[in-house]
C-alpha cells in the first residue's frame, strides 16, 4: 500500500495513477493511526446530491432530494456538511432546492466528479494520529463488480482523500466503509461473506483480513458473523444489522418471521459467543426489530432502522411509516444517550438499496 502527504497525493492523482499510488507498504496502524468510531467528534459529514437516474428514476427523484435537504438541515446543525456535485447541472439542482428550502448555512458545496452517492463505501476511511488526520483509500470495485459502471467513483473518494489528510495512504484491497462498524476500543464487526468474497479480494482467509483491519485501520478485535440480509446487494455489510452504540451493541431482529429471521438469530448466537470469551467484556446487545416488508414503486426494498448517520449532537434514524417506527427508534436512541433522536421518512431513499449510513461519510475532528 502507498503512503504519501497530501501534496504528493494531488500531483499524482492529476494523472489519475491510483496503481502508482498503491505500490508503497506501509502500514498507518504501524505508524500510530487508528480509524475512531463514529462518535468521534466530526469536522464535517459528507454526502453527494442525487443525480444518477439509473438508482432514483424519475418518479422518485424529488422524493429522495426532499429526503437529503432533511438529513442536511439536522446534520448541519452540530457540524459542516460538505456535499459533492457532481457536475454543473447538479450544482445547479442543488443551490436551487436547498436555497429555496433551508438555506445554505452550514453547507459546502464541492464540485468533484461523482456517479453516484455511495460515499460510505468509495470514499477514504478517515483515521486520526499524532500527526493529525490521515486516511486510507482502498480499492473500490462497486461490490464484487456488481455495478461496473460505479467503478469510476474509486478515484472520486481518491480525491477526498487528497482533500482532507495531511497523510494519505492506498490500499489494493478492496474494502467499503460499510463492510465495517468500529467500536470505542477498537472492535469491529464484519461478516465472512463480505470480508472473504472472492469477487472483491480474491481467495483470502480470515487471518489475511483481520491483518488488513489491524495493519491499516489500528482494530484490535475482529468479530466474525456469517452473512448480512437478504436482499442487501452489497452482499453482507454489517451496517444494515450490527451497530456499536455508546453504550451497548445494536443487532436487527425480524419478528414478523420474514426472510431474515433465521440470519439474524445466528449472528445473535454469533455475537453473544464471541462476546462470552472476553473476560472484561460488559457490552449488552439490544435488539432493533426490522421494519416489515417495505415496498416503493411496487419493489420490496431493503429496509432497516440500523442504517443510521450519527452527527456531533444527534442519532439520524430512517424511519417507514410502519408500526415498528416508534419502538426500533427508541431502541437505537438509549444506545446513544448523548445525543438527540431525529427520525426522518426514507422509504424512498431506500429504493436505491441504501440509507443514511450508505450516503454519509464522516470526517473526524482534529481536536
Amino acid at each position: 500500500m502507498g503512503v504519501l502527504p497530501r501534496q504528493e497525493a494531488g500531483a499524482l492523482l492529476e494523472g489519475y495513477d491510483l496503481t502508482q499510488l498503491r505500490s508503497y507498504q506501509l502500514y498507518p496502524g504501524k505508524l500510530g493511526f487508528r480509524r475512531p468510531p463514529e462518535t468521534w467528534r466530526h469536522e464535517a459529514t459528507w454526502l453527494v446530491w442525487p443525480h444518477n437516474e439509473g438508482t432514483f428514476p424519475e418518479p422518485i427523484t424529488y422524493a429522495v432530494k426532499e429526503i437529503y435537504i432533511q438529513l442536511i438541515d439536522a446534520i448541519r446543525t452540530s457540524e459542516r456538511v460538505k456535499l459533492v456535485v457532481g457536475d454543473a447541472s447538479a450544482l445547479k439542482d442543488a443551490e436551487a432546492m436547498l436555497s429555496r428550502s433551508i438555506g445554505l448555512d452550514g453547507i459546502q458545496l464541492v464540485k468533484l466528479p461523482a456517479v453516484d452517492v455511495w460515499i460510505r463505501d468509495y470514499g477514504p476511511v478517515f483515521l486520526v494520529g499524532w500527526c493529525g488526520i490521515g486516511g486510507v483509500k482502498f480499492a473500490f470495485n462497486a461490490w464484487g463488480r456488481l455495478y461496473p459502471e460505479l467503478i469510476a467513483d474509486d478515484l472520486t473518494g481518491a480525491r477526498i482523500l487528497e482533500m482532507v489528510a495531511d497523510v494519505c495512504f492506498f490500499s489494493n484491497y478492496v474494502l467499503e466503509g460499510g463492510m465495517l462498524d468500529i467500536g470505542e476500543n477498537g472492535e469491529v464487526i464484519v461478516t465472512k461473506e463480505c470480508l472473504l468474497d472472492v469477487r472483491r479480494n480474491g481467495k483470502t482467509n480470515r487471518r489475511t483480513m483481520e491483518s488488513v483491519l489491524k495493519n491499516y485501520l489500528g482494530v484490535k478485535r475482529v468479530y466474525w458473523l456469517s452473512s448480512g440480509i437478504i436482499g442487501d446487494d452489497t452482499r453482507g455489510h454489517v451496517d444494515t444489522f450490527a451497530r456499536f452504540g455508546d453504550r451497548g451493541l445494536l443487532l436487527g431482529e425480524d419478528l414478523y418471521g420474514g426472510p431474515n429471521a433465521e440470519r439474524l438469530e445466528k449472528s445473535m448466537r454469533e455475537l453473544a459467543e464471541q462476546l462470552s470469551s472476553i473476560e472484561s467484556n460488559k457490552r449488552e446487545i439490544i435488539r432493533v426489530p426490522m421494519p416489515p416488508e417495505v415496498k416503493v414503486l411496487g419493489v420490496p426494498v431493503p429496509a432497516t432502522y440500523l442504517n443510521f448517520c450519527l452527527t456531533n449532537k444527534h442519532v439520524i434514524v430512517p424511519v417507514f411509516g410502519k408500526e415498528t417506527d416508534e419502538y426500533a427508534a427508541s431502541q437505537i436512541a438509549q444506545a446513544f444517550p448523548g445525543r438527540s433522536l431525529v427520525t426522518i421518512r426514507a422509504n424512498e431513499l431506500f429504493y436505491g438499496l441504501g440509507g443514511f449510513h450508505c450516503v454519509t461519510l464522516d470526517e473526524p475532528s482534529r481536536g
